[in-house]
């Protein structure tokens, strides 16, 4: 009927009139039969004269051949519909496919106005519950809670998730009583799907029940109406604590810990503290507990050495209470981070990724802990971008998958992103802090753009670490030493902890030539912060510096003999990163006679250097980094035409500005050819270049009054 077009009803229609008629045709059926001479009572018809038997085969003609007639029907029916059915069931399966929801933060309407943090947090467990299940794509934290308090239309909302469906709701909290309201709203139409209104009295059990009961209904709604499949039973969510007062802690510390501001961090470790100490066994909030004082370490003041004791307890005590909590293994990945022990910290991130793969933060940190293994490039790739897909308004997100973007050399690609990080999250300073790192960089190069971009944003947010740090290396870009004096000791007064600290007094002691002072700081801080191997080449390094600014060559050789004899060695190679060490070393056999081990080492130094390079050192061709190293080891070797070539290409022809404007290796490097007539050339270019983006960017401060003139005293 549905192939002849036509309703429903008539099939219903047919059947009626079949189970109707079927009770008359048996009663006629046994009270008359058929004869020559018509319908006449069976009673009435001698045997003799039957004709049933005829009857009978004439029916069964009439039978067979309405059968066959119904398979001819049936086999066309398989052929000419087959494919209209196929696309019909791919259609029914893509909805399958694409099943998705966005669970928006839930509206406070209590009569105070102070349950957002209740509300927040029963948005953020609904959506976690949601995103276990295998077959359903949830929107991310991040993404979902940009709408808060935005009467945003609901299809745009799921245009920019890329979501079907939207949970939203209220809560109403007055004394013991708690009014919780959800509904599910289909994207397309605007439809609601369900809605339900749950009227408690407040207390833990009958928070979670609420819980377990949207999440369950949910689920149920989009299995039967979108999966096509059985129902799968949603397990009941495991009660973290009994204890509200707790439960409330944990949930403010939630909220606070989400921005990423230090004063809130600390806030958000004092309310998990809390919360833990009302329930010793709330595992979630020890595990929690972790995670905030890895971030206060990223984006705060505190020791490393305490940080990492109070990481690795809280995370311990989460997981022996509760062994299945993804964030407990998180924290306990980034205690080994912060040990420098990234086999373990891998290991244990990998864990947290298997018990929920669908937390895109976990994505996110699994993601970095791979930056360092190039075999893992392609799968860090994977997780950046699964994790984008599931949380695209998350900045974290989209700054670290910029970055990865610049990593292999897809520009493009990143510049979009951190254009879309600033547009959509102006409070996130890392989308401004990598822009302006962007800008100073090849193919730009604009030096002076990207001082007045940083400049910006640090009048906007004068207490970011980062940007003080960002805005510190462009000062330094045009030799403003005493502004960079200044953004140094901002760190150490507000950030006297955090290793940030330790690397601004560092880089003001290197560039002020201060190097007895930066040994003294290294030997007493740096110690036990970084991997010994790291710490050993960093003292060394100074302590040569020092020797070498001295003019004290003889005792040089001597500390190079002592700690660094394989330069000395006849097997010797050079790793790539101790360009500048080669440098200082090589100057300290030329000052004591010693030209046989200084000519080795330049040329085993090039010699490695001459192996990266792909295109047989045609200038033209070779990418800027390895460009740069060639540069470097042609100065060791004296040859100046090529040096002067070589930098005029990076410089003048790929932008690449910012590693020459400044450039550390420069004294010593290219000392020995500094006085050719190509390099004087090429140098006064650079120079002159220089000079004029330090005017654009003195004249804009003049502008904004932010010009102080002693900023110019150091040259």
């Amino acid at each position: 009927f549905p192939r002849l077009g036509l309703p429903d009803w008539t099939i219903t229609f047919v059947i009626a009139l079949a189970c109707i008629g079927f009770p008359l045709a048996l009663i006629f059926a046994w009270a008359f039969e058929l004869t020559p001479e018509g319908i006449k009572k069976s009673q009435e018809v001698d045997i003799t004269e039957s004709v049933t038997n005829r009857t009978g085969k004439k029916l069964n003609g009439v039978i067979i051949t309405a059968l066959s007639m119904a398979l001819v029907f049936v086999l066309i029916e398989r052929v000419f519909f087959a494919e209209a059915a196929f696309m019909e069931n791919q259609s029914e399966l893509a909805d399958i496919e694409t099943a998705s929801i966005a669970v928006l933060p839930f509206a406070d309407l209590s009569p105070e106005g102070d349950q957002e943090y209740f509300s927040d947090g029963l948005s953020e467990e609904l959506l976690n519950v949601l995103a276990k299940v295998k077959d359903l794509k949830v929107a991310g934290r991040t993404s979902s809670f940009k709408f808060k308090n935005q009467n945003e239309d609901l299809k745009l909302i799921g245009e920019q998730l890329g979501v079907n469906h939207i949970l939203e709701g209220s809560v109403r909290k007055s004394g013991d009583h708690i009014r919780i309201t959800a509904q599910l709203i289909s994207v397309k139409d605007g439809f609601h799907l369900w809605s339900e209104t749950y009227d408690r009295t407040y207390n833990a059990s009958n928070l979670f029940e609420i819980q377990d009961e949207i999440s369950k209904q949910v689920l149920a709604e989009l299995k039967l109406k979108l999966l096509g499949n059985e129902q799968e039973k949603l397990a009941i969510t495991a009660i973290p604590t009994q204890d509200v007062e707790a439960y409330e802690a944990f949930l403010k510390g939630n909220q606070l810990l989400k921005n990423r501001i230090p004063k809130e961090i600390e806030e958000a470790v004092t309310y998990f503290k809390r919360a833990t100490e009302l329930d010793p066994t709330f595992a979630e909030a020890f595990a929690r507990l972790a995670i905030a004082y890895a971030r206060l370490y990223e984006y705060g003041n505190i020791n490393r050495e305490e940080v990492a004791t109070l990481i690795q307890d809280n995370a311990n005590k989460a997981l022996f209470i509760d062994n299945s909590i993804g964030e407990a293994y998180a924290g306990l990945a980034e205690f080994y981070k912060i040990n420098f022990d990234y086999e373990n910290a891998q290991k244990a991130i990998k864990k947290a990724y298997e018990l929920n793969p669908n937390n895109p933060e976990i994505l996110v940190w699994y993601a970095i802990l791979l930056v360092l293994d190039p075999k893992q490039s392609e799968f860090e790739m994977e997780l950046l971008q699964k994790a984008y897909e599931t949380d695209p308004l998350a900045p974290v997100i989209i700054n670290n998958l910029a970055r990865k973007y610049l990593r292999i050399d897809e520009r493009d690609k990143a510049i979009a992103l951190f254009d879309k990080n600033i547009e959509n999250n102006p409070d996130f300073i890392r989308s401004y802090t990598e822009k302006i790192d962007l800008l100073r960089k090849e193919p730009f190069g604009r030096l002076d753009e990207a001082f007045i971009e940083a400049f910006k944003a640090y009048q906007k947010n004068p207490n970011n670490l980062h940007l003080i740090e960002t805005l510190a290396i462009s000062a330094y870009d045009f030799n403003l030493a005493s502004l960079a004096d200044e953004l140094e000791a901002k760190v150490l007064a507000l950030y006297p902890e955090n290793t940030a600290a330790i690397g601004a007094r560092l880089q003001k002691y290197y560039e002020n030539k201060e190097y007895d002072e930066a040994i003294k700081l290294i030997e007493t801080e740096l110690k036990g912060v970084m991997p010994e191997e790291e710490y050993s080449k960093i003292l060394f390094a100074y302590t040569l510096l020092s020797l070498v600014e001295k003019k004290a060559f003889i005792e040089a050789k001597e500390l190079i003999e002592i700690q660094q004899p394989l330069y000395f060695s006849n097997t010797l190679t050079v790793h790539p990163l101790d360009m500048l060490l080669t440098a200082y070393v090589r100057k300290t056999f030329i000052e004591t006679g010693d030209i046989e081990h200084a000519d080795k080492l330049a040329e085993l130094e090039c010699d490695y250097y001459d192996s990266k390079l792909e295109f047989g050192g045609d200038i033209k061709k070779e990418k800027t980094p390895a460009l740069r190293s060639y540069a470097k080891c042609s100065a060791l070797l004296w040859d100046a035409p090529l040096v002067a070539d070589i930098l005029n290409e990076l410089y003048f022809n790929r932008n690449d500005k910012y590693i020459d404007a400044h450039d550390e290796y420069s004294e010593v490097v290219y000392n020995n050819i500094r006085n050719h007539p190509k390099m004087v050339e090429v140098f006064d270019r650079i120079k002159e270049d220089n000079d004029q983006m330090k005017v654009n960017v003195i004249e804009w401060l003049k502008a904004e009054g932010e010009w102080k003139e002693e900023w110019e005293t150091k040259n």
